[in-house]
């Protein structure tokens, strides 16, 4: 596939036109054959017309516009490609698309069971890496039917790498990534969909059960870390269809009702299987924050309650103008609740017992407020130096995480570093920022989602976990003018200590935080 320029004569548009340069055993597959033609408009390739061959495998194109055009043509199972630089106006031509020289691109896709299936054959080019400007980035996306048997041969392509999406009607769809023509052929194996319908019901008397309509269902993939999300019809279903084998967990809820324990469904390969998750009243837990020097009740304080278990259950609320919060929508079990706030340490209290009877828990939180320090590290001319690591000794104890930082930059051959992490001082101060609490916004690699399914969404509530996360902006490695800026820090006396690999190790002075107000910015030499 070379590209070359001619230049029409004449005036008004240009007809391109040319002929193909193919070999069908049957005439028949020649009739079928056609040409399509293809631009590129700032490095996108778009499909302007399509065109049949005549008795003599003859094309023709009119109307076309000056610039980088693309033919490509299918005839007799096999591609003919051109790409041409034109410009003026007029007749342009013959063009000849002539057979590829490139190996062939040879496909069997089976099932499982190792018979044929009759597949759809996606093709797109990928770039090579570190070569954008690759010839076979201008190559459009193609599709292609195997036949009866599966089989599939594509002559006349560039060297790719190409991305194959294999698809068949009850499998799940296989790609791909970087094929190159080769030959030889790739065998594709596909597996069969399965479908997973829930059923939810809740409570309707004293002793019995009715469907729930508009129920939210989690279902939770444990293998691939991924979830779907469902709403219930007016039959109380859900349906996930374009599921892979494996074991799935599903969950609901409803207003106030919600599932005590995950259903467990094991899926096999093409099969439909149906399950009924059965709603209980949730439980809840509740408190109030107060600022730990003033008293006051905290107002807007984010807290987390999230449990161990394997679908991970997640619950959020903020506290009121009281300091006061209440989480709904909790089942029996151990959770870790955090709450947190601008300005202040986060609290972390783990192992808090939820049970199903019995009076909810009431916690008294109270929270510390947290304080940044920024300053500057200069040489003994005043000028900054940058790359330098600032740690925090409290109280003048060197703990082992000093020591391993000292390490790290002086004996870098010695000890891997873990960036990020860096406690230092028996209290177990972490320099940099707090780690976020996890939480998948959305899932990775989400099967195909049947009827109903989408996305996972954040939790209602949780929306506090971005407003209300502590405002950190660590630096804990001096910048190009040698300022740093560290934060999280507690009421009371310190000491910094610098490393950096060309300078002895420093240790500042007494430093004072107080319990009000602010530090005032400090600079090391």
């Amino acid at each position: 596939m070379q590209g070359i320029s001619q230049k029409s004569a004449g005036d008004g548009s240009i007809t391109l036109h040319g002929r193909v340069q193919a070999t069908c055993a049957d005439r028949g597959d020649l009739e079928k054959a056609s040409v399509t033609l293809y631009s590129d408009f700032g490095g996108e390739t778009g499909r302007l017309a399509r065109a049949g061959l005549s008795s003599r495998q003859q094309f023709a194109f009119t109307g076309v516009k000056p610039g980088i055009v693309h033919l490509v043509a299918t005839a007799c199972d096999s591609l003919f490609t051109r790409t041409l630089a034109i410009d003026g106006s007029g007749l342009l031509g013959p063009v000849v698309l002539a057979p590829s020289k490139t190996p062939p691109l040879g496909l069997s896709v089976v099932g499982t069971d190792g018979a044929p299936r009759q597949a759809v054959v996606t093709l797109a080019p990928e770039t090579s890496p570190g070569d954008p400007t690759d010839p076979v980035a201008w190559f459009p996306t193609l599709q292609f039917v195997t036949d009866a048997e599966g089989i599939l041969l594509i002559e006349g392509l560039p060297r790719g790498p190409f991305r194959l999406v294999v698809s068949a009607m009850g499998h799940l769809p296989v790609t791909s990534a970087r094929v190159v023509p080769s030959g030889g052929p790739l065998r594709i194996t596909l597996v069969q969909e399965s479908t997973l319908t829930l059923k939810v019901v809740k409570p309707s008397g004293p002793d019995g059960e009715s469907c729930s309509a508009g129920a939210m269902v989690r279902l939770h993939f444990p293998a691939a870390g991924t979830w779907m999300e469902g709403v219930t019809g007016s039959d109380g279903t859900a349906t996930f269809g374009g599921l892979g084998p494996g074991r799935y967990l599903a969950d609901a809820t409803s207003g106030d009702l919600l599932t005590y324990a995950p259903a467990v469904a094991e899926l096999s390969e093409g099969t439909r299987v149906g399950i009924e998750l059965h709603l209980k009243p949730g439980l809840w837990l509740g408190g109030t924050v107060v600022d730990a020097a003033t008293s006051l009740p905290l107002e807007g304080a984010c807290v987390v309650v999230s449990s161990r278990t394997e679908t991970g259950r997640l619950a959020c609320g903020s506290t009121d103008v009281k300091g006061r919060f209440r989480i709904l929508g909790l089942t029996p079990g151990r959770y870790t609740i955090v709450i947190q706030a601008p300005g202040y340490h986060r609290v972390r209290i783990s192992s808090q017992r939820m049970l199903e009877q019995g009076e909810p828990p009431l916690l008294d939180v109270v929270m510390q407020r947290a304080f940044v320090l920024e300053g500057e590290v200069t040489d003994e001319a005043g000028v900054g130096v940058s790359g330098a690591r600032v740690l925090v000794d409290e109280e003048e104890k060197l703990s082992a995480g000093l020591i391993e930082g000292l390490m790290q930059v002086h004996l870098p051959n010695l000890l891997t570093p873990d960036p990020g992490l860096l406690p230092v001082g028996d209290l177990g101060v972490t320099m940099g920022p707090v780690p976020p609490i996890p939480l998948t916004t959305g899932p990775v690699q989400v099967p195909p989602a049947g009827v109903g399914a989408g996305v996972a969404t954040i939790p209602p509530g949780c929306e506090c976990l971005t407003s209300a996360a502590i405002v950190q902006q660590t630096r804990v490695v001096t910048d190009e003018a040698g300022r740093f800026r560290l934060g999280a820090l507690s009421a009371g006396e310190m000491r910094l200590v610098v490393i950096h690999p060309s300078y002895a190790t420093l240790r500042s002075g007494p430093i004072t935080v107080p319990p009000e107000g602010s530090i005032s910015p400090v600079v090391l030499v």
